[in-house]
């Protein structure tokens, strides 16, 4: 809804922070009916600014994306990317049941 009142807001807000930081997040709360041409907008805003976009459906979705954020902020990829078994029989096992 913000978006449809303020449209130019998220493109000055992202061009200000692009440099600042190493990862840019636009975490969209979507609190409107038809969202399909406001949410091109911002996935448009988001993709020029080079920005992840992540879309929640309500306050306390939206609430457990930033405190997952929050939570993995200083770690290494290591702790979030997949564990690949090493063994010959793990990794065909894997690619049929995955």
């Amino acid at each position: 809804r913000y978006h449809m009142l303020h449209p130019d807001y998220l493109g000055h807000r992202v061009h200000e922070v692009q440099r600042s930081f190493r990862l840019c997040v636009v975490l969209c709360l979507v609190d409107a009916e038809d969202v399909v041409k406001p949410m091109g907008e911002v996935n448009k805003v988001a993709a020029m600014g080079d920005c992840t976009l992540v879309c929640a459906w309500s306050a306390e979705e939206a609430a457990r994306y930033i405190e997952t954020i929050k939570a993995y902020e200083n770690k290494s990829p290591e702790v979030i990317r997949e564990k690949v078994e090493s063994d010959y029989i793990s990794r065909p096992n894997g690619a049929v049941t995955s």
